[in-house]
């Protein structure tokens, strides 16, 4: 039996209810021309979540491919599903049919999906949450059944039983994905612009050679380096940018250790001779001697202001 396809308003479609989604630029101004002179070829899926309100599964492209287009309508399929958890299932499989996604769109799909499946059970957990389950169920299955786990944690067991559904990835291999939602923001924005995970994963690198403060201005700097003219470079080339990066990095931190440790020094030698003159005062002959140090006590003190 063929499916009922029916034009729906575009603007009674929503996009973005799983989230940012990745759009291949190349890919959407070949289909817009396409659409142009054709029309819409294959219907998007929809999911009618309740009365005109309908939720995209599958199309993502040509949906803002007609939206730029200024069409009003769009060819749409109407899914039957019953959860957000079966919105989303539905929506991985059909786009891991239609497109090759990388690491970062799997995790995130996977990430929702849990999510979704845990909200079913009415537990509401962020993505810092789920991850952190994630970490714990790697680090104690070493020593523990995950049977055993699941009789602990009720979360646990949901986790397991979604990322098995998915069947994108073992627990192991999420775990060690799970890493990219530490990245910085300005990483994790670039990832879904089309950045890389291997470009991200040399940016994130240099984030830690900084100091903690400073590593959000640092993710942003990379990632505007690696971005020219509103594209990505490729990998090679991003790879030569951030190793000069990270070379002008090393050989500040470099600079920054001498002068700490010429910092200390001074210092050492500021508390040793002040603890000499403390106990040099205490004899009324040695004012002279006091003179000499206090000279060479301000001379140390000229060095450091000179850091």
């Amino acid at each position: 039996m063929n499916a009922t396809v029916k034009n729906i308003p575009l603007e009674l479609i929503k996009t973005d209810w799983a989230g940012p989604v990745r759009l291949d630029i190349k890919a959407l101004s070949e289909l817009k021309k396409s659409i142009e002179k054709e029309g819409v070829q294959t219907p998007i899926w929809v999911w009618e979540k309740q009365e005109n309100e309908y939720w995209l599964v599958s199309g993502q492209h040509r949906y803002e491919c007609s939206n730029k287009l200024g069409l009003k309508t769009i060819p749409s399929i109407v899914k039957q599903i019953k959860s957000d958890a079966e919105a989303l299932f539905f929506s991985f499989l059909e786009n891991q049919r239609r497109e090759k996604l990388d690491a970062y769109e799997k995790l995130i799909i996977s990430y929702r999906y849990i999510q979704a499946r845990l909200k079913e059970n009415e537990i509401d957990l962020s993505f810092q949450e789920i991850q952190q389950l994630v970490f714990k169920i790697r680090r104690e299955s070493k020593n523990k059944r995950i049977e055993e786990m699941f009789k602990e944690n009720k979360k646990i067991e949901i986790i397991c039983n979604a990322n098995e559904d998915l069947n994108i990835w073992k627990l192991n291999s999420l775990s060690n994905q799970s890493v990219m939602l530490s990245y910085a923001e300005p990483i994790q924005e670039a990832l879904v612009d089309g950045l890389s995970v291997a470009i991200a994963t040399k940016i994130h690198k240099i984030t830690t050679l900084v100091d903690k403060r400073e590593r959000i201005n640092e993710a942003s700097r990379c990632v505007k380096l690696v971005k020219v003219d509103g594209n990505y470079l490729s990998p090679k080339n991003a790879s030569q940018v951030l190793r000069k990066r990270e070379e002008q990095i090393a050989s500040r931190t470099e600079e920054t250790s001498k002068k700490f440790k010429l910092l200390e020094d001074c210092n050492l030698c500021h508390r040793t001779l002040k603890n000499i003159t403390d106990r040099l005062k205490e004899k009324e002959s040695s004012n002279e001697i006091i003179d000499d140090i206090l000279k060479f006590f301000n001379s140390i003190d000229e060095r450091i202001e000179t850091i």
